[in-house]
């Protein structure tokens, strides 16, 4: 369970860890639907997310919750499986826009270049010290309610690397964020 939850974790965060507005002037604030696909150059780490992916879709209601709780504690609504990857509703409030907040903060012990947008299109790279890691990506805003990240983070874990690629795609879906709370700190 702890893996599943590492993952989903993942999967948002890897590519997630900038600020849209960074790279474009403007993005639309409001209820977002990120749907985010892993691949890992490691296929056993592949089998075992794929292992991940479908026990959450076939979770029985009482462990759904208590998943849901301690997600919630992290400050992340559990995701749902689509067809097209792992899909999360994110709340980014017109202040964070405005501040141009990331959606998910950036870690500690970690460093962040940061291109300047182009054409709608902003490269980043991030280096962490701990655990050990470098990512390299690109955002493309496609317009204020549409953006896509592609990232590749390489790690090293007991002496073996390991390339995680994610793709995340990015709709706008309302301005009214309902009951999703703002986009918080990842603990």
């Amino acid at each position: 369970m702890r893996y599943l939850i590492s993952v989903a974790a993942f999967m948002l965060g890897a590519g997630a860890c900038l600020s849209l507005a960074q790279a474009a002037d403007t993005v639309n604030p409001g209820l977002w639907e990120v749907t985010s696909k892993m691949q890992s150059s490691d296929s056993a780490e592949n089998k075992s997310m794929e292992e991940a992916r479908k026990h959450l879709q076939n979770v029985p209601p009482e462990q759904r919750k208590m998943i849901e709780e301690m997600m919630a504690k992290q400050g992340m609504p559990l995701p749902k499986m689509g067809k097209d990857g792992m899909v999360m509703k994110i709340c980014l409030t017109p202040d964070m826009v405005k501040q141009r907040k990331g959606l998910v903060e950036t870690r500690d012990k970690c460093s962040t270049k940061i291109e300047n947008a182009v054409n709608g299109k902003m490269k980043f790279s991030t280096v962490c010290s701990k655990p050990p890691s470098k990512t390299e990506g690109e955002v493309s805003l496609i317009s204020a309610s549409q953006y896509s990240v592609v990232s590749n983070t390489t790690s090293s874990h007991q002496g073996k690397s390991t390339t995680h690629t994610v793709n995340l795609q990015g709709k706008w879906l309302a301005n009214d964020c309902g009951s999703v709370k703002p986009v918080g700190v990842m603990h």
